[in-house]
């Protein structure tokens, strides 16, 4: 008998439970959530049995989901946020399961010991330093010139400050004081600017195996998102550009320790002018935003489920088990508007334009991290091209 328990964060829509009991009828389902669920008051099959804690984040709702797990025992935990990523591999490491341990997971968290991932994998990186005063920020300065000065666990591009010399570095600490407590307490890490394009490799995994990996590139970097919409359109495939973010993909696969559990990545890479590229940050889950609608307009794939069906040991329904690396249906991208809020109307979009949203209000938007948006869209193209100017043209 499989049991399964999902950690679901209250945001998330994703009908995680169908899935699992259309993939296996006799699974049984154990969904914790929290205050406020998407979807709450869903109807349940008969097998599933839904927890709503009193609150969702912080150390005492980890304790009550332990509890859980302890009086449950489930065969698989499984979760595809960023957020959830230590808590379900505690819960393994906890109780013997199958999946990501936490020795691994928090590779996948903590941007410091990230590296140690993409060393196993002969990735290159950007120079990067770990600062602990005043003095190591500034020595790092001195080393590699402007850098971004970014926390070690943070999501979202959240917390994230480019500095370029040492009047910024005193301006950030007269400004946002809190940061040098933060640098004090091994919170922060700096890594190298570097000039290139930022792509994202969203790729599932069947452990050493890639079923899916699908390059894409932002029109601006992610943590200028205050003051450019986000935006990221696939690349062509084919394209140099595309072969080598697969390729680092593959080789990050491959680095991983049999039986590593990781069923789904966001890898992000720096895309220098000579054509190669550097690794930058990788998560164990589907980039956020308006990604997963993209690739499945593109793909016909829904990468969410694929990868809570693989995560709970269920590969035998995955659809890219079957067939692996399927084709696109047609190259896809998407904008978010961070930095203000939609111009446009849905009436007004061309046929091309798709998965229109826009949120109400109309007062200025502040987001608070790069898939804090105030509406967005998908738009298809016949190449990569075509899409930045299409993109460009509803923004």
């Amino acid at each position: 008998m499989t049991r399964v328990l999902v950690l679901q964060q209250p945001s998330s829509a994703a009908a995680v439970d169908d899935w699992l009991a259309a993939a296996d009828a006799d699974v049984e389902v154990l969904l914790v959530t929290g205050p406020g669920a998407r979807r709450a008051g869903t109807e349940r099959g008969a097998r599933v049995r839904v927890v709503t804690l009193d609150a969702y984040e912080g150390a005492a709702a980890t304790a009550q989901v332990r509890a859980v797990a302890r009086e449950w025992r489930p065969n698989r935990v499984v979760s595809n946020s960023e957020k959830d990523v230590l808590r379900a591999a505690t819960i393994r490491s906890e109780l013997g399961l199958p999946g990501t341990p936490a020795r691994l997971a928090v590779e996948f968290r903590d941007k410091v010991r990230m590296k140690a991932l993409f060393e196993r994998a002969g990735l290159p990186t950007a120079r990067w330093a770990r600062v602990q005063c005043v003095d190591d920020v500034l020595a790092a300065l001195e080393a590699m010139g402007p850098f971004v000065l970014k926390p070690r666990g943070g999501v979202g591009s959240q917390g994230v400050h480019v500095l370029a010399g040492p009047d910024d570095v005193w301006r950030l600490l007269t400004t946002a004081p809190q940061v040098l407590d933060e640098v004090h307490a091994d919170a922060l890490m700096v890594e190298e600017l570097v000039d290139g394009t930022v792509l994202h490799v969203d790729a599932v995994l069947d452990d050493a195996d890639v079923l899916l990996a699908v390059p894409s590139r932002y029109l601006h970097p992610p943590h200028t998102f205050a003051s450019h919409d986000v935006a990221s359109v696939c690349l062509d495939p084919g394209s140099a550009a595309h072969t080598a973010a697969v390729a680092a993909t593959r080789a990050l696969a491959c680095g991983l320790p049999a039986g590593h559990g990781v069923a789904v990545v966001h890898l992000e890479l720096h895309l220098l002018p000579n054509g190669t590229v550097l690794a930058g940050e990788v998560a164990a889950r589907l980039g956020g935003g308006m990604i997963k609608g993209t690739l499945a307009h593109a793909y016909g794939v829904d990468l969410s489920r694929e990868s809570y069906l693989l995560a709970a040991g269920l590969r035998g329904a995955s659809q890219l088990v079957e067939r692996p690396n399927p084709p696109h249906q047609v190259l896809a991208g998407h904008m978010l508007w961070t930095s203000r809020r939609p111009h446009v109307t849905r009436d007004a979009l061309p046929a091309w334009a798709h998965g229109f949203w826009a949120a109400d209000g109309d007062g200025p938007h502040v987001a608070a991290h790069s898939a804090d948006a105030a509406g967005g869209v998908i738009v298809e193209g016949e190449n990569e091209a075509a899409l930045v100017d299409r993109i460009t043209r509803v923004g």
